[in-house]
């Protein structure tokens, strides 16, 4: 009991680790030198903004707010009124690339819930494909698309575990397909 006890909460632990929070910040994409207005309810007396060098702001008015995006990369911008509360926050990843895939896979698989994020590492940039698709066909085609379009060869990289009352098995949703570098 204690064995099956600790695989699963290292599979829990590790999907923890490996998946992104929901509860983050609504995403924006901008290409770069590209703007977005942004309305807030209430009347805005704080902005923060996380990487200025990336993304940048300007206060029209108390309700009003221009974000610009400047390089390439992932910022965090976060409006609060005069009592400290969070007006709004959104991810501004700055890309040419995410924001017009994103809508293609949208309209291309309109089943599917694929999301195309960024990941930026001392490495260089890789681009991470979450979420869902109706069946293995739509999957595969949208992997293909993104492969196509970010100009790198593909590869699937899956886990596999050993039980007792089986042998060797595949987890299905931990299989990720990743741009090979």
């Amino acid at each position: 009991m204690m064995k099956r006890f600790s695989f699963h909460a290292r599979l829990m632990l590790a999907l923890i680790l490996l998946c992104p929070l929901t509860v983050m910040a609504n995403q924006l994409f901008l290409k770069p030198a590209q703007s977005k207005t942004l309305r807030t309810k209430g009347r805005v007396n704080t902005v923060f903004i996380s990487d200025p060098s990336v993304a940048d702001y300007k206060v029209l008015n108390e309700n009003t707010i221009v974000l610009y995006a400047k390089v390439l990369g992932i910022s965090e911008v976060t409006a609060y009124d005069a009592d400290t509360k969070n007006l709004d926050d959104l991810q501004i990843n700055v890309d040419s690339f995410l924001g017009d895939i994103n809508q293609r896979i949208a309209v291309e698989f309109p089943g599917s819930q694929v999301v195309v994020k960024s990941f930026i590492s001392g490495e260089g940039k890789s681009y991470i494909l979450t979420g869902t698709a109706p069946d293995e066909k739509t999957r595969g085609a949208v992997y293909q698309l993104v492969g196509s379009v970010v100009g790198k060869e593909n590869r699937d990289l899956k886990v596999k575990y050993n039980t007792d009352d089986q042998e060797s098995s595949e987890v299905f949703f931990m299989t990720k397909k990743s741009i090979a570098m």
